[in-house]
């Protein structure tokens, strides 16, 4: 690490965000416009629905426009190794065998690596990564406040921001404070108010970065204007920039519909594969992804597949499987990651678990990888055999359901192999769904239920982040515990993992079972007709009452 003199701030802004703040090369523009009817132009900012005093400084504007900097201050920056792309999905964690002591992390995926980057900005990158993904699922308003707090304080307060947000600002404030007591060391206690500086201006980045994103909702792209815009305000602030009162821009979220972009392909790839219900199984087939698409597919994972035949031997580590690991997770269900080296028999429970296999190796295990990435040594290793594995466990656990195979990857040798042994395995049991740019390579297929659509992955991943809700958090499972006599220990609730776990064989009879009623069920009325009975109707003794026996 060095430390350099930087004549302006915008160079810092500059040097982050290269290509994309430049009129007509980027992004940003086009979705502010698209998410708040921002005008590029406007050196000002006035949030409908909210008093800032003062307004709102235009971060786009900013990044552009040298002469909005004035009185101009010069920084001392510090520079050195720079990630790049420091998201969630870019760190890899190590904890000792009882979960409880951190090892070892690593930092992955370094295709963006400068060797002379200035620092700071993987540790906002970062924050953003992680407060991105809470604005789908929160009112705006609480991330409005959220996000003025975190700029306006150094360390923000527990107790002034909102409740809701307690663990999440925590865990941010922590990670602030690691990078106070690191500016405050005495070697740079000089350059203090110049660190900080450069910590906000790395916030002002990330957050133009994150609007220049394809495949984000508008919220997501007005949360990430409001991430930028607050933190460049506590900039001028501190550092007595006068904020311009030029050309102002009132900014107010657009009404979020369905992509329009999508057009008529996307409601008929939908009905095709019968909306993703509960009558069907599900198996997704894809191959490496676009590097510029890769942000935006996560919601992906908001499909139950049963089966993902993933033929990118990189994605465990930089990848799909990384991205849509945690939203898979969140629905409840088991995730697993198999390779040709999991040759044990392959027992599937389709409904509750999603199987993961790497359909073409993976670059950290040489052991699965083909002797040259050629289809004839794959179809050798892979074709005959070991891919038939997963698609013939799928089918023996299928239950007499219709598979749809949904293939958003156009390397025809390769599908054409699956789509042989899918054939194979399900026969008429089975529905293959063609969504890729250019759908007409598959036209040769000879299948009976085949359907094809000309769309892209991430404008898929768009239309799932619309027509599926995300997961939320699930409420913990709590089970009564076993004490000494007269002693009660009271419940204990399960890990996330031990309940995707036990719920792909098991039941779970928890304390949590029969509280609410089922939704569009008239309670008692289909029990007495010969159907299930549900756990709230076995709560309210619609079947025969109980007697209550006190042990003596």
């Amino acid at each position: 690490m060095r430390f350099e003199k930087v004549a302006h701030p915008r160079q810092l802004l500059e040097a982050w965000l290269g290509y994309r703040i430049r009129p007509g090369k980027g992004n940003i523009e086009r979705h502010l416009e698209e998410a708040c009817h921002l005008s590029p132009t406007a050196s000002t900012l006035l949030l409908e629905g909210f008093v800032e005093s003062p307004p709102l400084p235009n971060p786009l504007a900013y990044a552009r426009d040298q002469a909005l900097w004035e009185p101009r201050r010069p920084l001392v920056a510090a520079a050195g190794f720079l990630h790049g792309d420091l998201n969630l999905g870019n760190v890899l964690v190590g904890f000792d065998r009882s979960g409880e002591k951190l090892e070892q992390y690593y930092l992955i995926d370094l295709a963006r690596f400068q060797e002379h980057g200035y620092l700071l900005y993987d540790q906002l990158y970062l924050e953003m990564s992680y407060l991105i993904e809470l604005v789908p699922w929160m009112p705006f308003e609480k991330w409005v406040r959220f996000i003025s707090i975190l700029a306006e304080k150094d360390l923000p307060e527990q107790g002034i921001m909102p409740t809701e947000l307690a663990c999440t600002s925590a865990i941010v404030a922590s990670a602030r404070k690691s990078f106070d007591d690191w500016a405050r060391n005495s070697s740079y206690a000089g350059m203090y108010d110049d660190l900080w500086g450069q910590f906000r201006l790395a916030a002002v980045a990330v957050g133009l970065n994150f609007c220049n994103k394809q495949g984000l909702s508008k919220r997501e792209h007005f949360a990430a204007l409001l991430y930028a815009a607050y933190h460049l305000r506590r900039y001028c602030q501190k550092f007595e920039i006068s904020m311009a009162s030029g050309e102002v821009s009132s900014i107010a979220l657009a009404d979020e519909e369905a992509p329009t972009e999508l057009g008529n392909d996307w409601g008929a790839f939908l009905e095709a594969c019968h909306a993703f219900d509960h009558e069907h199984l599900y198996m997704l087939v894809v191959g490496p992804q676009v590097e510029e698409h890769k942000l935006s597919l996560s919601s992906l994972g908001r499909v139950d597949w049963s089966l993902v035949l993933d033929f990118d031997p990189d994605t465990d580590t930089s990848g799909l499987y990384p991205l849509v690991r945690k939203e898979v997770e969140q629905r409840r269900r088991g995730l697993h990651l198999l390779t040709s080296e999991d040759n044990q028999p392959l027992a599937f429970n389709p409904l509750r678990a999603t199987y993961w296999y790497a359909a073409r190796g993976l670059t950290g295990r040489s052991g699965t990888l083909p002797p040259d990435d050629t289809f004839l040594q794959w179809n050798r290793q892979y074709g005959s055999k070991l891919l038939a594995q997963p698609i013939e466990a799928l089918a023996k656990a299928s239950d007499e359901f219709v598979v749809t195979v949904v293939v958003l990857w156009n390397a025809q040798d390769y599908i054409q192999k699956v789509c042989e042994l899918v054939d194979y395995a399900f026969g008429d049991g089975a529905e293959f769904v063609f969504a890729v740019p250019d759908p007409e390579i598959f036209s040769s297929i000879p299948y009976k239920y085949v359907s094809r659509f000309s769309l892209w992955s991430d404008q898929i991943a768009i239309g799932f982040r619309s027509f599926i809700s995300a997961p939320q958090d699930s409420e913990e499972i709590l089970l009564p515990a076993a004490g000494d006599a007269g002693v009660d220990r009271g419940p204990v609730a399960l890990t996330p993992s031990d309940v995707h776990r036990l719920e792909e064989e098991l039941t779970l009879v928890h304390l949590g079972l029969g509280i609410e009623e089922e939704p569009d069920r008239k309670t008692g009325y289909a029990f007495l007709r010969g159907n299930k009975i549900s756990w709230f109707e076995l709560a309210m003794h619609c079947d025969v009452a109980r007697e209550e026996i006190t042990e003596p």
